[in-house]
């Protein structure tokens, strides 16, 4: 994680916290489609160890259900955000994202995209 908190990301900015700032500053703009290809530039598939994010940490959703109605994702992140009810943790959100036949890699990248257009917090 470490690279990816100091790389340079593609629109030129510097930093992994800067990275999120500019896709949320692309949404807000309306430029969604810039938005997300920002946004999977930030998360290939990597162990979730490397993510930072703690599997005891209770996610919850921050965007009512129209704001997320118009956040530019597919079905598989509706139906990990539809298991985020605020008071399971990200370790029991993954283990219920794998018995549904969602790889972990795809499910921790997918709640990393939900935490860059901040739809959800930890």
């Amino acid at each position: 994680m470490e690279a990816a908190k100091t790389s340079v990301a593609p629109s030129g900015i510097t930093g992994y916290e800067s990275v999120i700032d500019e896709v949320r500053r692309l949404y807000a703009d309306g430029e969604a489609d810039a938005a997300l290809d920002l946004a999977r530039s930030i998360h290939a598939p990597r162990p979730k160890a490397q993510l930072g994010l703690s599997l005891d940490a209770v996610p919850r959703v921050i965007l009512d259900r129209a704001e997320v109605q118009k956040l530019p994702i597919d079905h598989r992140a509706g139906f990990l955000l539809a298991h985020i009810d605020g008071a399971s943790s990200l370790g029991t959100i993954l283990e219920v994202m794998d018995a549904s036949g969602m790889m972990q890699s795809e499910a921790t990248a997918i709640i990393e995209s939900l935490l860059a257009f901040g739809a959800i917090e930890l």
